[in-house]
């Protein structure tokens, strides 16, 4: 996972249940990357890679 995508590029519905805002990649990033394999699509794949 690159350290430095944009989290706002990430489509909305990997967030329901947070605030995206407040999430920090290296605090949060084991969050961020079951968000991206659970719900997300071939997109959010390719950006966080």
């Amino acid at each position: 996972m690159n350290t430095e995508f944009d989290i706002n590029n990430l489509s909305e519905h990997l967030f329901w249940g947070l605030d995206k805002n407040s999430l920090d990649f290296q605090k949060n990033k084991t969050i961020l990357i079951e968000c991206v394999f659970t719900r997300g699509n071939l997109s959010d794949f390719q950006i966080a890679q």
